[in-house]
């Protein structure tokens, strides 16, 4: 497509999903916002049917366990899966555009009797979701981070692209929205400046201060990368952090920003909604702590270096220097100044309402092209490190639902939140399949360690029957070696032991790239969980009829 910027998924107004690894109704983008649409999807009144949502994913997510129906495929193999799709609608003829033959030669790999062996999804279950999806207009494929965490990512999002493509998605109601520019217009970001980037310029002495702010690079980069003995070669690191990360506790020098409820900001959503949408954040409340707003730290630091950079930013405040930033995009955009009576009411409205937004259809279209397509389409799936034999399950990450990639670990209430399909709390655990853990004698609860060729971990076992037998997955978000006493010590950092892999597109650092072996390290003791028990003993809480009953009984499925 070209675009590089993520759309607006329209699921309330759509009539079947493809998720791919998409936990929108868990951790993904904005859950709020989706939980909405999902709701109006399923049950909204200008609705005739219920739409019907597939979850594609190797672990069952919170949206999984929402979904009509779950396809456990196999890790990595989301893009090939996508593509044989792909062939089926133009195969069977589902795709009628003028150039059907071209994208049927180009497919012609992602047949899916061959595509079943790699994605441990059978030809016919393939061949079914074609049919359902092509049916089903408006039908809309999303791929979320479970299927993008892989070293080909970039191609697993192009291929569920394709997929909308075929079907007539982009551009409608129901289907895939092209968000606008923006406020701030054609503002290209240069994706694979990662943290890669960062390294290796340390490690050429191209950098002489760096500062952090919001950002823990030593915890959320694999060991393997070597990044402390990198960040070591600055020679003086500055950062504004209100906690003590494992970052932080390396710097030469801590000056503490403002909390967020303390300062002033502002913010563009990306992804939108299918139109701009800007927020303002001006302080709830005055500083607890003899501490400095990030804005107007760099503001002090610019009057003190003098030259241009005092000239480029000068104002006597953060909060000044906000409003003649916003000032700049009044005067220079009719959209903004629509309805208003000059800047000054603008401002105000704007503050009072906590942003600005206006709602309308999103004009930009956009399609696949052939020759697009064809540069991104992946030969196999995503390569992971390990011999099988040796290693023979996958290691899947996934974020944790409180805190994510693990800023928010520190805070009680965030650990005392109970995980949404295990309940574990204040700690980590690692996810197998009964099955699997009856074959290595595991037991709920039973210490385990986990190595992959670049290290291990060891934590408890939960038994979990949303999980294919040949892997395992653990949560990001604990392990942190300093962060705090809610933080520290707790649980395991499972990117720890991987593989120091980007995806050549993005920088990214691609979370699910190696494989395991399990080894029972005996006995362990009581999870911290809140669920009890997974069966009735007896009780006959929930009660069960045959298909067939339910159908004498002519009643309806709400």
């Amino acid at each position: 497509m070209g675009i590089e910027e993520i759309p607006h998924y329209d699921i309330a107004n759509t009539n079947y999903i493809l998720s791919f690894g998409a936990d929108f109704s868990g951790t993904w983008l904005s859950p709020v916002n989706f939980s909405r649409g999902y709701g109006e999807m399923r049950q909204g009144r200008h609705r005739k049917n219920r739409g019907r949502l597939v979850q594609i994913e190797p672990r069952l997510s919170l949206t999984g366990a929402n979904a009509d129906e779950w396809v456990p495929v196999r890790p990595g193999s989301e893009a090939i899966l996508a593509l044989s799709i792909a062939y089926a609608m133009v195969e069977r003829g589902y795709y009628r555009g003028g150039d059907a033959l071209a994208w049927r030669s180009l497919l012609s790999s992602y047949k899916p009797s061959e595509a079943a062996l790699a994605t441990d999804i059978s030809a016919e279950k393939i061949e079914e979701l074609s049919k359902k999806f092509a049916g089903s207009k408006p039908a809309l494929a999303i791929a979320g981070d479970g299927a993008l965490s892989y070293t080909g990512g970039v191609s697993c999002a192009a291929a569920v692209n394709i997929l909308n493509h075929l079907a007539g998605s982009i551009g409608v109601k129901g289907g895939m929205l092209i968000n606008s520019g923006g406020l701030l217009g054609k503002e290209r970001i240069d994706f694979k400046k990662g943290i890669g980037s960062l390294l290796d310029a340390a490690n050429s002495s191209k950098v002489d201060a760096l500062i952090l702010y919001n950002t823990n690079p030593l915890y959320t980069t694999p060991k393997a990368a070597n990044a402390k003995e990198s960040l070591n070669k600055i020679p003086f690191i500055v950062s504004l952090s209100g906690f003590i990360d494992e970052t932080t506790a390396m710097a030469d020098l801590v000056l503490p920003a403002h909390h967020p409820l303390e300062d002033w900001g502002d913010g563009f959503a990306s992804p939108s909604v299918g139109y701009p949408v800007a927020t303002v954040m001006q302080p709830m409340v005055s500083p607890v702590n003899n501490t400095r707003g990030f804005g107007d730290i760099f503001l002090a630091l610019a009057s003190k270096m003098g030259g241009g950079v005092k000239e480029r930013l000068k104002s006597d405040s953060f909060e000044d220097y906000l409003k003649s930033g916003w000032k700049e995009l009044y005067n220079r955009n009719r959209g903004l100044s629509a309805g208003t009576l000059g800047f000054e009411d603008f401002w105000k409205k704007m503050l009072a309402n906590g942003g600005w937004w206006r709602e309308a259809e999103p004009k930009r279209q956009a399609a696949v092209s052939l020759k697009g397509a064809k540069q991104m389409l992946p030969s196999r799936p995503a390569a992971f490190e390990g011999n099988e034999k040796e290693y023979p399950f996958y290691l899947v990450l996934y974020p944790h639902h409180g805190f994510g990639d693990g800023r928010h670990a520190n805070l009680p209430w965030m650990q005392e939140l109970p995980d949404p399909m295990t309940s574990v709390t204040w700690g980590s655990c690692l996810e197998v399949n009964p099955k699997t853990a009856s074959g290595l004698g595991i037991k709920e609860g039973d210490f385990v360690e986990v190595e992959s060729p670049f290290g291990s971990i060891t934590l408890q076992a939960y038994l979990y029957p949303g999980i294919r037998p040949d892997m395992v997955a653990v949560a990001i978000g604990q392990g942190h070696t300093h962060f705090g006493r809610y933080a520290k010590d707790r649980g395991v950092n499972p990117i720890d032991i991987l593989p120091y892999k980007e995806d050549p597109r993005t920088g990214s650092v691609a979370l699910n790239s190696t494989r395991v072996k399990l080894v029972h390290m005996g006995t362990g003791e009581k999870l911290a969980k809140t669920e009890g028990v997974t069966r009735e003993l007896g009780r006959n809480i929930v009660q069960t009829i045959t298909s067939e009953e339910f159908k004498k009984m002519g009643k309806e499925v709400i």
